[in-house]
């Protein structure tokens, strides 16, 4: 299953955090409006809508749930600076 969004909502350690350690420093916090951007997933929305078109079946709702596009996008963004995994 392909999916775009994650619907995570606040846990209960997002709470019990003191209000300076949830914020985001500077930096990072520019990259998260950047990727924000509804935009920044819509070539991979047009990807899955063109399999869905060539599939007999939707990948949109086959498969076990992997990874949020928009949650790897970030991962794979904020890694790179760091040469992580590389």
């Amino acid at each position: 299953m392909l999916t775009l969004h994650g619907n995570h909502g606040d846990t209960l350690w997002d709470h019990l955090l003191p209000e300076g350690v949830r914020a985001l420093p500077a930096d990072l916090a520019r990259l998260d409006d950047s990727l924000s951007d509804p935009g920044m997933l819509a070539p991979f929305r047009a990807r899955f809508q063109r399999l869905a078109g060539e599939c007999s079946t939707d990948p949109l709702q086959r498969g076990r749930p992997t990874m949020p596009m928009a949650t790897y996008l970030r991962l794979m963004v904020a890694r790179a600076p760091h040469r992580v995994g590389l």
